[in-house]
Parts: C-alpha cells; sequence; structure tokens
C-alpha cells in the first residue's frame, strides 16, 4: 500500500526534510477520529540584499495559520512554515492546504511557484518514522556506556575502528547507540597489571 504522505507540489527539493507536527496542533485534536496532517511549506526568499521580511508580516503569516500550531523559521535564503492539519484525509489535507499556502506566498509579496516545496504528513505516520529512528548517544552517553572520560572518548574517535558519528551537531557529534554498544562489547581492554607493566 502507497505511503499516504506526499508532496503536494515539488518544484525543487533539497534533500529529505523531517516535519515536526507543530504540539498545540497536537492537543487540539487528540481524542478525535480525524488525522492531523503536519504540512511543512519551504518558500523561497529572493537574494538577501534584495529582499527583507518586514517584523509585521510575520504577524500576519501567524495570523493566517492561527489556531494549527503554526512554527516560522527563517533560514538562508528561504522560509521553513510548519503547521496542522485536522481534516480526515490526503486529499481533504491538500484542498484545504492549497490555498493557506497561497496566502502564505502573497502575504509575503511572492509568486505560488515560491513555495518550493510542501511536505504533508500524517501524525501515524510521523510516529512510525520516528518509532523507527535509531537511539543515538553523545560524547557524555558515550563515555558513560565505555566506562571512559569524555577526553577519552574525543581521542577513541581518532582511532579507525571506533564507530563513526552518524551525525555532527555544533556540540557534540552523535552516535548510533548500538554501534557504541557493539565497539564496547568487541573492543580489546588492557589488563590492570599489563598497563602497570608497561
Amino acid at each position: 500500500m502507497a505511503s499516504q504522505s506526499t508532496k503536494l507540489k515539488t518544484l525543487a527539493t533539497r534533500g529529505p526534510q523531517r516535519a515536526a507536527v507543530p504540539a498545540n496542533a497536537r492537543r487540539a485534536t487528540e481524542g478525535s477520529n480525524t488525522n492531523i496532517w503536519s504540512v511543512t511549506v519551504h518558500i523561497e526568499l529572493p537574494a538577501a540584499d534584495r529582499y527583507r521580511i518586514h517584523p509585521t508580516a510575520y504577524e500576519r503569516l501567524q495570523a493566517i495559520l492561527e489556531g494549527r500550531g503554526p512554527i516560522i523559521k527563517p533560514e538562508r535564503n528561504k522560509l521553513v512554515v510548519v503547521f496542522g492539519i485536522r481534516v480526515d484525509d490526503l486529499t481533504a489535507a491538500q484542498k484545504e492546504a492549497g490555498p493557506l499556502v497561497a496566502q502564505l506566498t502573497d502575504t509575503l509579496g511572492l509568486s505560488p511557484a515560491a513555495a518550493i516545496c510542501i511536505r504533508m504528513i500524517s501524525t501515524k505516520e510521523l510516529d512510525d518514522e520516528l518509532s523507527k529512528m535509531p537511539e543515538c548517544a553523545g560524547v557524555g552517553e558515550v563515555a558513560a556506556i565505555l566506562g571512559v572520560s569524555k577526553q577519552r572518548v574525543h581521542q577513541l574517535l581518532q582511532r579507525p575502528d571506533f564507530p563513526k558519528p552518524v551525525q555532527q551537531l555544533a556540540a557534540t557529534p552523535l552516535w548510533r547507540e548500538a554501534d557504541v554498544r557493539r565497539y564496547s562489547a568487541t573492543r580489546p581492554r588492557r589488563s590492570r597489571t599489563s598497563a602497570a607493566s608497561s
């Protein structure tokens, strides 16, 4: 069976995007049989030297999406807008999202084609995706698993047999916890007597 998540319209795609269902949109529909659809819209902005979003535009965008738990995040040369729609199925979600996206681009003084990527996913599908994500560990967690210091983790990172991080964040690399535990179980350990005689 084909997945119900889809791109409503794509003029350009810049890699996989993960949508977040705004918490207040999820709370508003708890206990109902209606699906919540998370809609993520990437709006391409003109070059920064020629285009600035006026502060009141953010207020107008919030007003358009009132009650839908909007998240509006400026990024380099684009604006990412996430909001929730409460409807029965994907077709109804597309019908409701289309005019909203047009209002968003119009409010910014841009053509509808500026919405370069629109992704819709139901909360059930999002929960399924998130449940398949591996547990991750930062430097502190890796140190605890291995029984070493954080400084030693950074030293181990230089070893070719040490697991490679799956993501590098500003604060720390992230490893799959299972990879670190597998390494811990198979790594050679120096005995205290051999360490003392060296």
